[in-house]
C-alpha cells in the first residue's frame, strides 16, 4: 500500500508513486537493470496517443503495472503500462467552472498524487515553510528572496538528503530557486549551510549566511531606470524538476542564462493596484517578441557541498524538463527540440538519445513489471516559457501538427518515431491596409505551439469572426477565454496588429532566404 511508510523509503523501486519518487523528491531510482553500459540498447515499447491534448508537464506515477498522469486542464487517466492501453479517464470540466479565471491559469500541472488507493489532484504553494508534522507546530521557515522582487518565487522542488558537511552528517534540505543561488539547509532548525551561486547573478554579490539575507549589488532594483539583472523573471532554474543521486552526491538541474530588464518608469507605484484578472507586476521586464539566441541553457551536475559545478551540458534554448537520475549510473532528460537523452552520471557524457518528435517538458520516470525496467515520459510542449515567442517557436512545435503522446521504453523496444517539426507560415492578405496607430497591443504574435500562432490565423483578416472568438467566446471550450468588455475598437487594434507582425514576418523570413 502506498501510505506514509511506503512513501518515506520508495520500496525497492518497482513503483513510481510520488512526484518525486519518494518524500525526499530525490527523483532518484534505486533500478539499474538499465545502466550506462547498456542503456544504447534503449528502445520504444509502446506509444499511447493523447488526442485534444496541449501542454504536459506533469510527473507521470506508476503504481503496481498502472501508470496514472494528469493532462490539459487536469484531464486524469490511468493505463496499463503493460500494453499501454487507457483503463479509466476523468473529465474534470475546468473550462467550464473556470470562467474570467481562464484568462489567467495554465492548462497543465506537475501532476497527481496516489495515497491509499485514492487519486489526487494536487495545487501547488508558494512558500518555504517547515511545520511539525503531528501537531502544525510552528519550526522555522527561510524566504529567498524579500518580497520575490525581480518575480523570484521558490516554485522550485525541494530535495532531502542526509549529505557530510562539516566533518558530520546532516540532514539537508537542497534547493535551487529562481534568484540563482543554490541553498543547502539544516532541514531540523532552518539553519543556511551555504548558498553558492549556480548560474549568473548580477542582482546580489552573495548571501549572508548570518542573516540568510542576500547582500544586492547597488541598482539591481532600478531605481535609477532601466537595470539590466541576471537571472530575468524566468530565473536561473525554473520549476523543472532536478534530481540527486547518492551515489556520485551530485543534483542535475536544468539551468537557464536569460537576463531580464527592468523598469517601472511613468507607473504611480502609490496608486497602483493588482488588475482583475489580468497580469501586471507593476514592472515591466519583458518587450514584444523575444529573439531565438536570447537565452543560454544547461544542464549542470552540481555539488552542493563544494558549491561548485563538476560538469555541464549545453541544452537547447529555452525549456528543457526535469530530471531523473538511477543506480545505473544514469541521468535521463528531455529537450526543447525534442530529443530524449541518457547521460553519464558521473562524466556527463551522452549515451543515448532519441528524438520523440515534439518538444519535451515533462520529467521521466522509471519502474519495474514482472521484473523488467521500463522508463515512460510524457510528451506535449508546454508552460510559461513557450510564450517567449521566436525563442520558443524556433524548434517548429506548430499547433495541433504534433501528436501529444506517452511514451515508454525499454532495453528491447522496438516501435519506430515520428513527425517532424513544422514551422508557421505568417498570412498577409495583400489587399489588407494596416493602420499603424491601430497596431499598438504587444506580445509578439509569435506562438511557441501550445496554442495557434495568430499571424497565420485567417481571424485576423475578418473583424467579425475575430470579434466572434475574442469578444463571444466561440473557442471557450478550446480553451481560449473571452474578453466581453473589448470593444470595436479594440479588435481592430489586434487585427492590425496581428496583420503587421505577419508582415514583418514574411519579410525577416525572404531577407533570410537571400542571405
Amino acid at each position: 500500500m502506498v501510505d506514509d511508510k511506503y512513501l518515506e523509503s520508495g520500496g525497492n523501486g518497482s513503483n513510481w508513486p510520488a512526484y518525486g519518487r519518494t518524500a525526499s523528491e530525490q527523483r532518484y531510482s534505486p533500478l539499474a537493470q538499465v545502466n550506462d553500459g547498456n542503456v544504447k540498447q534503449l528502445g520504444i515499447q509502446w506509444v499511447l496517443d493523447l488526442p485534444n491534448e496541449r501542454s504536459l508537464t506533469a510527473t507521470p506515477l506508476a503504481v503496481d503495472g498502472v501508470i496514472y498522469f494528469t493532462a490539459s486542464y487536469s484531464r486524469t487517466r490511468a493505463v496499463d503500462a503493460r500494453p499501454g492501453k487507457v483503463l479509466w479517464e476523468f473529465e474534470p470540466k475546468v473550462i467550464e467552472h473556470a470562467g474570467d479565471r481562464m484568462r489567467i491559469m495554465w492548462d497543465m500541472n506537475r501532476g497527481p498524487a496516489f495515497y491509499k488507493g485514492k487519486v489526487i489532484i494536487s495545487a501547488v504553494d508558494g512558500r518555504l515553510i517547515a511545520l511539525d508534522a503531528d501537531i502544525g507546530e510552528y519550526k522555522w521557515h527561510y524566504q529567498t528572496n524579500p518580497g520575490e522582487t525581480w518575480d523570484y518565487n521558490s516554485n522550485m522542488d525541494i530535495v532531502l538528503a542526509d549529505v557530510k558537511y562539516g566533518g558530520e552528517t546532516i540532514k539537508a534540505l537542497l534547493h535551487a530557486p529562481k534568484n540563482g543561488f543554490f541553498d543547502v539547509i539544516n532541514r531540523k532548525n532552518g539553519e543556511l549551510l551555504s548558498a553558492g551561486k549556480f548560474g549568473k547573478v548580477t542582482w546580489a554579490e552573495r548571501i549572508d549566511l548570518k542573516t540568510g539575507r542576500p547582500v544586492e549589488v547597488e541598482g539591481a532594483r532600478y531605481e535609477n531606470g532601466d537595470a539590466t539583472v541576471g537571472p530575468g523573471p524566468f530565473g536561473a532554474h525554473s520549476w523543472h524538476a532536478m534530481s540527486y543521486n547518492p551515489n556520485t552526491g551530485l543534483v542535475y538541474t536544468p539551468t537557464l542564462e536569460m537576463a531580464g530588464v527592468y523598469k517601472d518608469k511613468g507607473m504611480d507605484l502609490a496608486a497602483w493596484q493588482s488588475p482583475h484578472f489580468r497580469i501586471d507586476p507593476g514592472v515591466v521586464f519583458r518587450g514584444e517578441d523575444t529573439p531565438k539566441d536570447d537565452s543560454t541553457v544547461q544542464l549542470i551536475a552540481w555539488d552542493p557541498i563544494k558549491q561548485h559545478k563538476v560538469w555541464q551540458r549545453p541544452l537547447p534554448p529555452n525549456w528543457n524538463a526535469g530530471t531523473m537520475t538511477t543506480k545505473g549510473n544514469l541521468v535521463f532528460e528531455g529537450n526543447a527540440d525534442g530529443e530524449f537523452a541518457a547521460f553519464d552520471a558521473t562524466s556527463g557524457a551522452k549515451l543515448w538519445a532519441v528524438n520523440v518528435g515534439l518538444g519535451i517538458s515533462s520529467p521521466p520516470i522509471t519502474y519495474t513489471i514482472d521484473g523488467k525496467q521500463y522508463v515512460s515520459l510524457l510528451v506535449g510542449w508546454g508552460g510559461g516559457g513557450t510564450l517567449l515567442g521566436s525563442l520558443a517557436a524556433q524548434h517548429g512545435w506548430k499547433y495541433q501538427v504534433h501528436p501529444r503522446r506517452l511514451f515508454t521504453f525499454s532495453l528491447d523496444g522496438k516501435v519506430p518515431m515520428s513527425p517532424p517539426p513544422a514551422f508557421a507560415q505568417p498570412v498577409d492578405p495583400p489587399d489588407f491596409k494596416i493602420d499603424s496607430a491601430l497596431a499598438g497591443h504587444g506580445g509578439g504574435a509569435v506562438s511557441g505551439g501550445p496554442t495557434p500562432d495568430l499571424r497565420e490565423s485567417p481571424l485576423a483578416a475578418s473583424h467579425a469572426a475575430l470579434k466572434e472568438v475574442l469578444v463571444n467566446g466561440a473557442r471557450l471550450a478550446n480553451g481560449m477565454p473571452k474578453f466581453a468588455e473589448y470593444t470595436d475598437e479594440d479588435v481592430d487594434g489586434l487585427m492590425h496588429y496581428i496583420c503587421q507582425r505577419a508582415r514583418e514576418s514574411n519579410a525577416a523570413q525572404a531577407a533570410t532566404a537571400k542571405q
